[in-house]
């Protein structure tokens, strides 16, 4: 199969996937059989979390609005099985799609990151059912991944940067003179045309809302050093399964680097159709992070080791969990 239909096809699949369980957060890889016809069947959507697999869940009110989901003749159930066959008619050297024991085959859902694939060793019935403890940050992650390429695009809210500021003295320069006052909460946005300085920050707060195309602009207020902590952690979560927690942190240096050295523009992998899964877009935000890091005194080689350590912490639970699924598949028995 020549590379560019594989891709098309691979991004097809994706889609339906996405379509069918639309949930956060999203699978990452989707797992099935293959019937005597050579159909795919027994599929199951799946997040990577670590080293094991989570199944996706969608919630349901009661048995009949499940069957009514799929049996559901509006979701592309069909399309999702005849892509699947194209793949499978043509499956050698296609570097998304990994064979397990047990008849089961795996299928990355980011064909931009096919070579995850090569350092996950357990195998595709290793799934963990019950509660994924990375699930509620990883979809948190994507509510501020969201909420940040809002404020890259839009800018950021007056109220959003004066609650960053609350209890900071700033002087605000009026026709009648300079005040020099202590931001409380509930302070209204000063007119249009204020200038107003942070004496504490050394900043101008009118710099930092509705300014569209700062591409260190994090979406939600940040009060202190542990917002800037859990929200990295929480964009590893929802990165996991596509891209490496390191590989996310180091090209977040770079590209902190890289905007702090040049007038601040509108890259590329901010375009309004970005995707949430994409290294660049997932970066960029941990990026505007370790950039608000800085008026705590945290340097962003800091924020990475603090956010790597509690990411990989969160992850071990479920890591030993897997392991022993594994092992008691098999040895037979429980260990």
């Amino acid at each position: 199969m020549p590379e560019d239909i594989e891709i098309r096809t691979l991004k097809r699949i994706a889609a339906h996937v996405s379509e069918i369980w639309s949930c956060h957060p999203e699978p990452t890889h989707l797992l099935f059989q293959l019937d005597r016809d050579n159909e795919a069947c027994a599929l199951r959507a799946v997040r990577r979390v670590g080293s094991g697999y989570v199944r996706v869940e969608r919630s349901f009110a009661s048995q009949v609005a499940q069957d009514a989901w799929i049996f559901d003749d509006h979701l592309p159930w069909d399309e999702l099985g005849v892509e699947l066959e194209v793949l499978m008619a043509d499956r050698e050297g296609c570097a998304a799609l990994a064979k397990e024991s047990g008849g089961w085959w795996r299928l990355a859902l980011c064909s931009q990151t096919p070579e995850a694939e090569i350092y996950q060793a357990y195998e595709a019935h290793t799934v963990i059912d019950g509660r994924d403890p990375g699930a509620e940050d990883a979809g948190r992650g994507y509510d501020l991944l969201q909420a940040y390429l809002t404020a890259v695009h839009e800018g950021r809210t007056p109220s959003v940067v004066l609650a960053e500021h609350v209890g900071h003295t700033v002087t605000l320069n009026r026709p009648n003179g300079v005040d020099r006052v202590e931001l409380t909460d509930g302070d209204e946005p000063p007119s249009e045309g204020t200038a107003v300085d942070c004496i504490d920050c050394r900043t101008n707060l009118h710099d930092q809302w509705s300014q569209p195309g700062d591409a260190l602009a994090t979406g939600d207020a940040i009060l202190n050093e542990l917002d800037v902590i859990d929200a990295v952690t929480a964009l590893l979560h929802h990165a996991d399964g596509w891209h490496a927690a390191q590989t996310v942190l180091d090209r977040a240096l770079h590209i902190l680097i890289q905007e702090q050295q040049m007038a601040l523009t509108l890259p590329d992998f901010y375009d309004k159709d970005a995707d949430p899964r994409a290294l660049d877009t997932i970066s960029g935000a941990v990026a505007a992070y370790y950039s608000a890091a800085a008026r705590f005194g945290l340097t962003g080689s800091l924020v990475a080791q603090q956010s790597l350590t509690r990411f990989r912490q969160e992850t071990e639970a479920q890591r030993l969990a897997s392991l022993r699924i594994m092992r008691e598949g098999l040895t037979g028995q429980a260990p």
